[in-house]
């Protein structure tokens, strides 16, 4: 729990300085999708996104969140 902690908080600022609203929260979306994307890469390949994919979802998950 504590390195989840750390590391929310570092992608959090991160995210602030990228001109997402609510870093916080959002870091804690990301950090939690990221896991559960390599949860299922490396125990379910079968029903895994391609890694091809992934920054195309990424990308579009930060245009959202920021609004544009």
């Amino acid at each position: 729990v504590e390195g989840r902690t750390q590391m929310n908080s570092v992608i959090g600022k991160a995210l602030v300085a990228a001109g997402i609203p609510d870093g916080a929260s959002q870091a804690t979306v990301l950090v939690s999708a990221i896991d559960g994307l390599c949860h299922d890469y490396l125990l379910h390949p079968p029903i895994a996104i391609d890694p091809a994919h992934i920054d195309g979802i990424v990308r579009r998950w930060f245009c959202s969140t920021a609004g544009d």
